[in-house]
Protein backbone atom coordinates (compact mmCIF):
# COMPACT_ATOMS: atom_id res chain seq x y z
CA UNK A 1 0.00 0.00 0.00
CA UNK A 2 2.52 2.15 0.69
CA UNK A 3 4.69 2.05 -2.41
CA UNK A 4 1.31 2.58 -4.30
CA UNK A 5 0.69 5.21 -2.22
CA UNK A 6 4.10 6.58 -3.24
CA UNK A 7 3.65 6.46 -6.90
CA UNK A 8 0.15 7.89 -7.02
CA UNK A 9 1.52 11.09 -4.89
CA UNK A 10 4.45 11.51 -7.33
CA UNK A 11 2.41 11.37 -10.33
CA UNK A 12 0.29 13.55 -9.11
CA UNK A 13 2.93 15.83 -8.65
CA UNK A 14 4.34 15.64 -12.35
CA UNK A 15 0.40 16.08 -13.27
CA UNK A 16 0.49 19.62 -11.23
CA UNK A 17 3.53 20.83 -12.96
CA UNK A 18 2.40 19.99 -16.05
CA UNK A 19 -0.96 21.64 -15.57
CA UNK A 20 0.86 24.93 -14.19
CA UNK A 21 3.60 25.27 -17.03
CA UNK A 22 2.05 23.48 -20.33
CA UNK A 23 4.46 24.76 -22.45
CA UNK A 24 7.63 24.69 -20.91
CA UNK A 25 10.17 26.50 -22.72
CA UNK A 26 12.43 28.70 -21.39
CA UNK A 27 15.38 27.26 -18.85
CA UNK A 28 13.27 28.79 -15.70
CA UNK A 29 10.25 27.04 -16.32
CA UNK A 30 12.34 23.33 -16.75
CA UNK A 31 13.15 23.69 -12.97
CA UNK A 32 9.32 22.50 -12.59
CA UNK A 33 9.91 19.25 -12.27
CA UNK A 34 12.83 18.10 -9.22
CA UNK A 35 12.45 14.32 -9.77
CA UNK A 36 16.17 13.68 -9.53
CA UNK A 37 17.36 10.60 -11.41
CA UNK A 38 17.91 8.26 -8.46
CA UNK A 39 16.71 4.57 -9.18
CA UNK A 40 12.78 4.55 -8.16
CA UNK A 41 12.04 2.84 -4.67
CA UNK A 42 11.03 -1.18 -5.17
CA UNK A 43 8.02 -1.42 -6.80
CA UNK A 44 7.59 1.89 -8.90
CA UNK A 45 9.11 2.07 -12.37
CA UNK A 46 8.64 5.02 -14.00
CA UNK A 47 11.27 6.81 -17.21
CA UNK A 48 12.60 10.01 -18.01
CA UNK A 49 12.14 8.83 -22.14
CA UNK A 50 11.86 11.73 -24.10
CA UNK A 51 9.58 11.11 -27.08
CA UNK A 52 7.41 7.80 -28.17
CA UNK A 53 10.68 5.52 -28.11
CA UNK A 54 13.44 4.58 -26.01
CA UNK A 55 16.34 5.05 -28.12
CA UNK A 56 18.80 3.80 -25.43
CA UNK A 57 21.72 0.96 -26.55
CA UNK A 58 23.76 -0.79 -24.97
CA UNK A 59 27.42 0.07 -25.73
CA UNK A 60 28.86 -2.94 -27.18
CA UNK A 61 26.06 -2.97 -29.04
CA UNK A 62 25.47 0.14 -30.55
CA UNK A 63 25.32 0.32 -34.20
CA UNK A 64 26.04 4.16 -35.17
CA UNK A 65 22.02 5.34 -35.45
CA UNK A 66 22.08 8.34 -32.87
CA UNK A 67 24.50 10.30 -34.79
CA UNK A 68 27.87 9.58 -33.14
CA UNK A 69 30.08 6.88 -34.60
CA UNK A 70 30.42 3.81 -33.01
CA UNK A 71 34.48 4.24 -32.42
CA UNK A 72 33.29 7.04 -30.63
CA UNK A 73 31.56 4.99 -27.88
CA UNK A 74 34.49 2.76 -28.20
CA UNK A 75 36.79 5.53 -27.40
CA UNK A 76 35.01 6.98 -24.50
CA UNK A 77 32.74 4.37 -22.50
CA UNK A 78 35.41 3.07 -20.51
CA UNK A 79 35.58 5.87 -18.35
CA UNK A 80 31.71 5.60 -17.42
CA UNK A 81 31.39 4.16 -14.04
CA UNK A 82 28.11 2.71 -11.89
CA UNK A 83 28.10 3.33 -7.74
CA UNK A 84 26.38 0.65 -6.03
CA UNK A 85 25.73 0.13 -2.15
CA UNK A 86 27.18 -2.35 -0.15
CA UNK A 87 25.04 -5.37 0.15
CA UNK A 88 23.06 -5.02 4.13
CA UNK A 89 25.23 -7.45 5.70
CA UNK A 90 28.34 -5.71 4.62
CA UNK A 91 26.64 -2.23 6.10
CA UNK A 92 26.01 -3.87 8.92
CA UNK A 93 29.46 -4.74 9.58
CA UNK A 94 30.71 -1.03 8.95
CA UNK A 95 27.45 0.84 10.67
CA UNK A 96 26.78 -1.53 13.72
CA UNK A 97 24.64 0.98 15.55
CA UNK A 98 22.69 1.96 12.89
CA UNK A 99 19.64 0.27 11.03
CA UNK A 100 20.93 -0.15 7.43
CA UNK A 101 17.49 0.94 5.64
CA UNK A 102 16.53 -0.57 2.18
CA UNK A 103 19.72 0.34 0.02
CA UNK A 104 21.77 -2.61 0.43
CA UNK A 105 23.15 -4.05 -3.11
CA UNK A 106 21.14 -1.33 -4.83
CA UNK A 107 23.23 -0.32 -8.08
CA UNK A 108 22.27 3.38 -7.53
CA UNK A 109 23.62 6.35 -9.88
CA UNK A 110 26.22 6.42 -12.89
CA UNK A 111 29.64 8.91 -13.01
CA UNK A 112 32.78 9.79 -15.03
CA UNK A 113 36.54 8.85 -14.16
CA UNK A 114 38.45 12.20 -14.55
CA UNK A 115 42.00 11.03 -13.70
CA UNK A 116 43.65 8.07 -11.64
CA UNK A 117 41.42 8.04 -8.75
CA UNK A 118 38.57 10.52 -8.86
CA UNK A 119 34.94 10.17 -10.20
CA UNK A 120 33.13 13.14 -10.87
CA UNK A 121 28.91 12.35 -10.30
CA UNK A 122 25.86 14.32 -8.72
CA UNK A 123 25.78 15.27 -5.38
CA UNK A 124 22.39 14.06 -4.42
CA UNK A 125 23.97 10.56 -5.16
CA UNK A 126 25.24 11.08 -1.21
CA UNK A 127 22.15 12.82 -0.06
CA UNK A 128 20.27 11.00 3.26
CA UNK A 129 16.63 9.25 2.93
CA UNK A 130 14.10 9.63 5.09
CA UNK A 131 12.06 7.11 3.26
CA UNK A 132 9.59 9.94 2.25
CA UNK A 133 10.80 9.17 -1.05
CA UNK A 134 10.59 5.43 -0.48
CA UNK A 135 14.21 4.76 0.29
CA UNK A 136 15.92 4.78 3.08
CA UNK A 137 19.93 5.45 4.08
CA UNK A 138 21.33 4.07 7.18
CA UNK A 139 20.26 6.38 10.33
CA UNK A 140 20.57 5.69 14.14
CA UNK A 141 18.42 6.91 17.70
CA UNK A 142 20.69 9.42 19.23
CA UNK A 143 21.03 10.32 22.60
CA UNK A 144 17.88 13.03 22.46
CA UNK A 145 15.79 9.92 20.99
CA UNK A 146 16.04 11.64 17.54
CA UNK A 147 16.51 9.78 14.35
CA UNK A 148 20.10 10.74 13.02
CA UNK A 149 21.15 9.71 9.49
CA UNK A 150 24.62 9.27 8.29
CA UNK A 151 25.82 12.03 6.54
CA UNK A 152 27.05 12.44 2.96
CA UNK A 153 30.54 11.95 4.06
CA UNK A 154 29.81 8.30 5.64
CA UNK A 155 27.41 7.16 2.84
CA UNK A 156 30.02 7.64 0.14
CA UNK A 157 32.35 4.79 1.84
CA UNK A 158 29.27 2.53 1.95
CA UNK A 159 29.20 3.10 -1.78
CA UNK A 160 32.04 0.92 -4.64
CA UNK A 161 32.12 2.22 -8.00
CA UNK A 162 31.98 -0.42 -11.15
CA UNK A 163 33.90 -0.42 -13.94
CA UNK A 164 32.53 -2.11 -17.28
CA UNK A 165 28.99 -3.47 -16.43
CA UNK A 166 27.82 -3.93 -19.67
CA UNK A 167 27.03 -6.55 -21.75
CA UNK A 168 29.06 -8.65 -23.85
CA UNK A 169 29.00 -8.07 -27.64
CA UNK A 170 30.39 -11.76 -27.95
CA UNK A 171 27.87 -13.94 -25.47
CA UNK A 172 25.31 -11.57 -24.71
CA UNK A 173 26.14 -12.11 -21.24
CA UNK A 174 26.86 -9.35 -18.54
CA UNK A 175 30.38 -8.77 -17.84
CA UNK A 176 31.64 -8.86 -14.41
CA UNK A 177 32.10 -5.90 -12.92
CA UNK A 178 35.72 -4.19 -12.02
CA UNK A 179 34.96 -2.59 -8.75
CA UNK A 180 36.91 -0.44 -6.47
CA UNK A 181 36.30 1.45 -2.96
CA UNK A 182 34.88 4.77 -2.19
CA UNK A 183 37.28 5.92 0.16
CA UNK A 184 36.48 9.53 0.51
CA UNK A 185 33.74 12.57 -0.31
CA UNK A 186 36.29 15.08 -1.91
CA UNK A 187 33.56 17.37 -2.68
CA UNK A 188 29.78 17.73 -2.48
CA UNK A 189 27.49 20.47 -2.91
CA UNK A 190 29.60 23.08 -2.88
CA UNK A 191 29.00 26.91 -3.36
CA UNK A 192 26.10 29.18 -2.06
CA UNK A 193 23.35 27.12 -4.24
CA UNK A 194 24.55 24.26 -3.20
CA UNK A 195 25.11 22.87 -6.95
CA UNK A 196 24.01 19.29 -7.54
CA UNK A 197 27.53 17.82 -8.11
CA UNK A 198 29.98 15.65 -6.24
CA UNK A 199 33.70 14.22 -5.98
CA UNK A 200 34.78 10.53 -4.80
CA UNK A 201 38.49 9.05 -4.57
CA UNK A 202 38.80 5.68 -5.43
CA UNK A 203 40.95 3.21 -3.54
CA UNK A 204 42.52 -0.03 -5.36
CA UNK A 205 40.47 -3.06 -6.30
CA UNK A 206 41.77 -6.58 -5.28
CA UNK A 207 44.43 -6.76 -7.55
CA UNK A 208 46.33 -3.69 -5.84
CA UNK A 209 45.77 -1.14 -9.00
CA UNK A 210 43.78 2.20 -9.33
CA UNK A 211 41.39 2.45 -11.62
CA UNK A 212 43.53 5.07 -13.94
CA UNK A 213 46.55 2.39 -14.24
CA UNK A 214 43.46 0.09 -16.03
CA UNK A 215 41.06 2.64 -17.90
CA UNK A 216 41.81 5.95 -19.38
CA UNK A 217 39.69 8.56 -17.82
CA UNK A 218 37.83 11.44 -19.61
CA UNK A 219 38.58 14.86 -20.84
CA UNK A 220 36.70 17.33 -18.86
CA UNK A 221 35.40 21.06 -21.26
CA UNK A 222 34.65 23.93 -18.99
CA UNK A 223 32.44 25.71 -21.63
CA UNK A 224 29.25 27.06 -22.51
CA UNK A 225 27.51 24.46 -24.91
CA UNK A 226 26.30 25.79 -28.43
CA UNK A 227 22.71 25.08 -28.97
CA UNK A 228 21.94 22.15 -31.47
CA UNK A 229 25.48 20.66 -30.61
CA UNK A 230 25.33 16.68 -30.27
CA UNK A 231 25.12 15.59 -26.84
CA UNK A 232 25.89 12.06 -25.40
CA UNK A 233 25.09 10.35 -22.60
CA UNK A 234 27.24 7.05 -21.23
CA UNK A 235 25.27 5.55 -18.07
CA UNK A 236 23.39 2.99 -16.19
CA UNK A 237 19.70 3.67 -16.30
CA UNK A 238 17.64 1.98 -13.91
CA UNK A 239 21.09 0.14 -12.52
CA UNK A 240 21.30 -1.48 -15.69
CA UNK A 241 24.26 -2.58 -17.99
CA UNK A 242 25.81 0.37 -19.42
CA UNK A 243 24.07 2.18 -22.19
CA UNK A 244 24.52 5.17 -24.91
CA UNK A 245 21.73 7.92 -25.62
CA UNK A 246 22.62 11.04 -27.77
CA UNK A 247 20.80 13.83 -28.65
CA UNK A 248 20.71 17.99 -29.03
CA UNK A 249 21.47 20.50 -26.22
CA UNK A 250 17.71 22.44 -26.36
CA UNK A 251 19.08 25.08 -24.01
CA UNK A 252 21.60 26.00 -21.41
CA UNK A 253 21.91 29.13 -18.58
CA UNK A 254 24.86 29.95 -16.08
CA UNK A 255 24.17 26.28 -14.16
CA UNK A 256 22.04 24.08 -16.14
CA UNK A 257 22.43 22.10 -19.46
CA UNK A 258 18.85 21.21 -21.02
CA UNK A 259 18.75 18.52 -23.79
CA UNK A 260 14.87 17.17 -25.00
CA UNK A 261 16.06 13.94 -27.08
CA UNK A 262 18.34 12.34 -24.92
CA UNK A 263 16.56 9.70 -22.75
CA UNK A 264 17.58 8.73 -19.08
CA UNK A 265 16.07 6.94 -16.11
CA UNK A 266 16.44 6.51 -12.32
CA UNK A 267 20.35 5.14 -12.24
CA UNK A 268 21.22 7.81 -14.53
CA UNK A 269 22.31 10.46 -12.25
CA UNK A 270 25.29 11.24 -11.97
CA UNK A 271 25.99 10.00 -15.46
CA UNK A 272 29.04 12.86 -17.75
CA UNK A 273 27.13 14.66 -20.31
CA UNK A 274 29.37 15.02 -23.21
CA UNK A 275 30.27 16.65 -26.32
CA UNK A 276 31.33 15.45 -29.94
CA UNK A 277 34.27 15.07 -29.16
CA UNK A 278 33.81 13.22 -25.61
CA UNK A 279 34.59 15.20 -23.04
CA UNK A 280 32.38 16.10 -20.32
CA UNK A 281 30.50 19.08 -20.29
CA UNK A 282 28.16 18.64 -17.71
CA UNK A 283 26.55 16.16 -15.29
CA UNK A 284 23.21 14.72 -15.36
CA UNK A 285 20.88 14.91 -12.70
CA UNK A 286 17.24 15.38 -13.77
CA UNK A 287 15.01 13.50 -15.59
CA UNK A 288 12.38 16.44 -16.83
CA UNK A 289 10.92 14.52 -20.08
CA UNK A 290 7.39 14.86 -19.96
CA UNK A 291 4.63 13.30 -22.57
CA UNK A 292 2.76 15.37 -24.61
CA UNK A 293 4.65 18.70 -23.49
CA UNK A 294 6.10 20.31 -25.79
CA UNK A 295 10.35 21.30 -25.57
CA UNK A 296 9.78 19.45 -21.63
CA UNK A 297 13.61 18.35 -21.10
CA UNK A 298 16.18 15.79 -19.04
CA UNK A 299 18.70 18.18 -17.50
CA UNK A 300 22.32 18.51 -15.93
CA UNK A 301 24.34 20.97 -14.02
CA UNK A 302 27.41 22.55 -16.81
CA UNK A 303 30.72 22.37 -16.06
CA UNK A 304 31.19 25.95 -16.45
CA UNK A 305 28.71 26.58 -12.82
CA UNK A 306 30.89 23.30 -11.18
CA UNK A 307 34.41 24.76 -11.93
CA UNK A 308 33.02 28.05 -10.41
CA UNK A 309 32.52 26.62 -7.48
CA UNK A 310 35.56 23.47 -7.41
CA UNK A 311 38.98 23.38 -6.06
CA UNK A 312 39.66 20.36 -8.69
CA UNK A 313 39.19 22.33 -12.12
Amino acid sequence: MWKIFQFFLFVASWAMAIVAHPNVTTAQEFDVNPRKALPFPPGISLESQCGVVDDLQHVEFYDGALGVPVDYVEEHEASTVQLQWLDEGRIRQRMPNYVPGNIGGVRWCSGTLFDDRHVLTAGHCFDTHDGSDGWLTPWRMNDSGNPEHAEPALLAQLLVVNFKFQRDRQTGANRTPDTFPVVKLVEYRKGPDALDYAIVELGKNDENVLPGERYSPATLAVRDGVVEELLTIIQHPQGDPKKIEAGKLLSFDARDVFYSDIDTHGGSSGSGIRNSAGAVVGVHTNGGCVPDVPDSANRGVSMTAIATVSDMF
